[in-house]
């Protein structure tokens, strides 16, 4: 049994399955949605038939027909990323970050031991607009010597 009380899926050896492809093991999940920051939680909210969808706070909606989203309000970067650092992530990444390290922590594993097989799957189709956009709007208001081209051509590759 695991930390979180669930039964672990142990496999040993390194080779291949029976069909010939290498075998992948869950041992940790962890989620940051509309309902919850947390996977327990989330769970117990959608199958309560919560909703995540809500007024938007992200930003000024006047002006647009729409102005409900569902959005991970109760998400504070600061539980799971030092200050300073999330101050410089989009938050796209935050998210991505804290379900990684919820999902760390339900594993139960120490990553540092296991570093050589421990891997994560991440998908974003838009990640890092935020940041897009605010070199953007530099470029525009103020004049291109103030965006440092690097910083916006990293803001891309990490997005």
């Amino acid at each position: 049994m695991g930390a979180n009380g669930r039964r672990r899926v142990v496999i040993t050896g390194l080779g291949a399955g029976a069909n010939g492809r290498r075998r992948v093991v869950i041992t940790g999940l962890g989620a940051v949605t509309p309902l919850a920051s947390g996977v327990a939680t989330s769970w117990e909210r959608l199958i309560g038939s919560r909703s995540g969808a809500g007024a938007i706070s992200a930003f000024d909606v006047s002006g647009f027909p729409v102005s409900f989203a569902c959005e991970a309000k109760e998400f504070d970067p600061t539980q799971w990323i030092e200050h300073r650092q999330a101050r410089r992530m989009d938050r796209f990444a935050q998210l991505v970050v804290a379900a990684a390290r919820q999902a760390e922590l339900d594993s139960g594993i120490v990553i540092e031991k296991e570093s050589e097989w421990v891997g994560a799957s991440v998908a974003t189709a838009m990640g890092g607009l935020k940041s897009f956009e605010d070199c953007c709007d530099t470029l525009i208001e103020r004049r291109v010597g103030c965006v440092n081209p690097s910083v916006m051509l990293l803001r891309r590759i990490r997005g």
